[in-house]
């Protein structure tokens, strides 16, 4: 899909570069466009009179280095198959197009869920509410964990994609118009550098080295798994990543485990007890026994072959959460 739009990059007091940040395989820069209004699709064409309207933020990702140019194409294909899905601007960040043959461009959305839970763990000084998630109360997780799977429920059953790198940075943040839900946005799934079409017809490039340890399934971090040019992440590890996020909007630890870079490494590859081990950590009272974080993500986690539940199954399981209905095991 290219861009129908002329882009600019922005620049600083110095003229360099504006960012938005970066990944293993591309810089995120702050740009300029110009739109005209929307059409009764719900798409923005093609401005008729580009000098008569104001300026569009947009984002624009360009390659870090050579060999990510396969990747960021492969991306933009995942990215027009997904634009194409009905009720895509519900779950995932608008695609505008592709440029330069390897440059993406989105509509801009500066603020991540990892900014979202910083700044509420940076908030949380009282104790009264220990026992309670970090972004808010256990209301607003569960609105926050049904928008989420939600997406990926959508994402895995109706648009056949595999994200392959789910984690509170690569969920944006849309705002919306006060009233509409408690949460005061939309959380949006972003970043496709390391996703498959569940059906496609060639094989995907392994980027599961570019993934963060954390937040990946455990099945996919032995050694002969990384090495593997024919590893793929799946549905399942997906629904374990979004599963780590969700806890980590619970505990506000975003490096998810507790203790050294080598010890927090050992835990990721058994990360079935991600439950039990953050507990034990900072903000663990947080995540207690038979809580709601619990109830809701501990079929989410379970270790591979064991009956991790899939994204449309786990969403149930929400939606009895959020009515305060026991869950059905």
């Amino acid at each position: 899909m290219e861009c129908p739009f002329q882009v600019e990059i922005l620049k600083d007091d110095c003229n360099r570069d504006q960012v938005f940040g970066s990944g293993a395989w591309g810089v995120v820069y702050k740009a300029t466009t110009h739109f005209e209004l929307k059409s009764a699709s719900g798409f923005v064409t093609p401005p008729r009179s580009p000098a008569l309207l104001e300026p569009v933020l947009v984002a624009v990702k360009k390659p870090l280095r050579r060999d990510a140019v396969v990747i960021l194409q492969s991306e933009a294909q995942v990215l027009t198959h997904l634009m194409s899905v009905p009720d895509n601007r519900d779950y995932v960040v608008p695609f505008l197009g592709l440029f330069d043959e390897s440059s993406l461009v989105f509509q801009a959305l500066p603020f991540s869920l990892e900014d979202h839970i910083k700044k509420c763990a940076s908030q949380s000084v009282s104790t009264w509410d220990m026992s309670e998630p970090v972004v808010g109360n256990s209301k607003k997780w569960l609105q926050l964990a049904h928008h989420t799977i939600s997406a990926l429920s959508w994402l895995h059953h109706e648009a056949g994609v595999v994200h392959g790198d789910i984690k509170p940075s690569n969920i944006l943040l849309s705002h919306t118009a006060d009233g509409e839900t408690e949460l005061g946005f939309l959380p949006l799934l972003a970043d496709f550098s390391s996703s498959l079409l569940l059906n496609a017809p060639e094989a995907t490039p392994n980027t599961l080295s570019a993934v963060t340890r954390e937040y990946t399934a455990p099945e996919l971090l032995s050694s002969a798994v990384l090495r593997d040019p024919k590893s793929t992440p799946t549905t399942a590890s997906d629904v374990f990543s979004m599963a780590v996020t969700l806890i980590v909007a619970a505990t506000g630890q975003t490096m998810v485990y507790p203790g050294s870079v080598f010890q927090r490494q050992a835990m990721a590859t058994q990360g079935w007890h991600v439950l039990d081990y953050t507990r034990n950590g900072v903000q663990g009272t947080r995540v207690p026994r038979q809580g709601v974080v619990q109830r809701t993500l501990e079929r989410a986690v379970l270790r591979a072959g064991m009956g991790r539940i899939d994204a449309e199954n786990w969403l149930q399981i929400v939606e009895e959460q959020m009515q305060g209905e026991p869950t059905k095991v």
